[in-house]
């Protein structure tokens, strides 16, 4: 339950580097790692209660993103690329969901020439291209 795992033994002796996507692969041996079970509904519960200027952008074919963040209404949001997977970028977005999301990374970057805008979310108001499909567009 603390990292994910790909299947190798068909590729037994095959392998340069065999343990290459262990945790320990990514953090210096001088560094002491240990799982904290409670890391992770920690930053959820920040990203709920406090997260400003976040968008996530999530692949809607990516396992990982089961249990999405759900950012709260602080100029936050969430966007799916159907039929995307772990490795999507804004390009994959719809273009009106490209659209808003450079706009706000603009605003972001350039400070507030207008005030922040609440997001516009498929499903509560049955706009937006991303509705049809994606099972996790109703919030």
């Amino acid at each position: 339950m603390g990292y994910l795992t790909v299947p190798t033994d068909h590729l037994n002796g095959l392998l340069k580097y065999p343990d290459a996507i262990e945790p320990r692969s990514f953090v210096p041996r001088t560094v002491p790692m240990h799982f904290d079970a409670e890391a992770m509904p920690d930053i959820d519960r920040w990203v709920r209660r406090r997260a400003r200027r976040m968008l996530f952008v999530n692949g809607a074919q990516d396992p990982s993103v089961a249990e999405p963040f759900r950012p709260g209404a602080r100029d936050a949001c969430v966007r799916w690329v159907e039929g995307g997977n772990h490795h999507v970028t804004i390009a994959g977005l719809s273009p009106g969901h490209r659209t808003e999301a450079v706009a706000a990374l603009h605003r972001w970057v350039n400070g507030p020439a207008a005030p922040a805008r609440r997001w516009r979310t498929p499903g509560r108001d049955g706009a937006g291209p991303d509705r049809g499909g994606n099972p996790f567009s109703a919030w």
